[in-house]
């Protein structure tokens, strides 16, 4: 036997070795339903970073001026058992030197990674989220805050955007108007996944019908997202093909009072007030 078949025999040993490496590799990153494991979405999050922010501001047509990084934990594990929300995939940690570290739930509850890249969109609902959606809504907080922040710089009058939106401190604070900022802010975020298509399509969502539907806290989670997003579509899709960014709607919203309460039962009343 020559030298030359000695090492084509060794290679065809080597290479299905590699190959079953590989398959436990995948196999580790995926569980047997296909869905992310915990190591999956920590290695997905740490190695994509210049991809999320690089596919946000071409979505928005802008840049970040914030360092963002992001992190993953198990929320379940490190909140405390009265604060945990089984509904909150990730979270802004906002620091006093302008950074923002966006960190993103590694519990095994997402359908996949990127909903764009899988093969059988149709399979998957509203209900189903993925690792990507949920960081780019996250990115999204962080640009609200910067369009807040433009705002802010050439404001030579002091009171171009509202109070509601910049900050939770008040001596007397308005609860219908703090939460109309917050149902604002929410859906420009979900608006933004919707809109590039980076979720399952929005098919049916909840309506409140009373300022009590509002306040209940077992029709939240409806609200703030599901609803306020469709409350915002027809508003911010004309503003974006009028302007041709998100930025802009985002700012004439910024410079109004956000809705009351009946103003959010009642679109009309409030998208006929604005100061465009």
């Amino acid at each position: 036997m020559n030298m030359k078949t000695i090492i084509l025999l060794i290679l065809f040993a080597i290479f299905p070795f590699k190959l079953q490496q590989q398959d436990k590799q995948q196999d580790k990153l995926t569980r047997w339903d296909g869905k992310p494991t915990s190591l999956g979405i920590d290695l997905y999050v740490e190695h994509n970073q210049d991809y999320f922010l690089s596919t946000f501001k071409k979505y928005v047509k802008d840049s970040l001026y914030s360092d963002i990084w992001f992190t993953t934990r198990n929320f379940k594990k490190t909140t405390p058992k009265e604060q945990y929300d089984p509904f909150v995939l990730a979270y802004n940690e906002s620091y006093g030197n302008g950074s923002c570290e966006i960190v993103i739930d590694n519990q095994e509850r997402y359908q996949g990674f990127d909903y764009k890249e899988i093969k059988n969109p149709d399979s998957y609902n509203q209900f189903d989220y993925f690792v990507k959606q949920v960081v780019l809504h996250e990115i999204m907080h962080d640009y609200f805050n910067q369009c807040i922040l433009e705002l802010k710089m050439n404001d030579t009058i002091g009171n171009i955007v509202n109070t509601y939106y910049t900050t939770n401190l008040y001596t007397f604070p308005n609860i219908e108007l703090q939460f109309g900022a917050k149902f604002i802010e929410e859906g420009i975020c979900e608006y933004f996944i919707q809109a590039n298509k980076e979720c399952p399509q929005l098919v049916e969502y909840y309506v409140p019908q009373t300022v009590n539907d509002l306040k209940n806290k077992f029709n939240r989670n409806d609200i703030l997202y599901d609803y306020r997003s469709m409350y915002l579509k027809d508003f911010m899709d004309y503003q974006i093909m009028k302007f041709g960014k998100i930025k802009y709607p985002i700012m004439i919203l910024l410079k109004n009072k956000p809705p009351t309460y009946q103003e959010i039962l009642n679109p009309q009343l409030f998208y006929n007030r604005l100061i465009i």
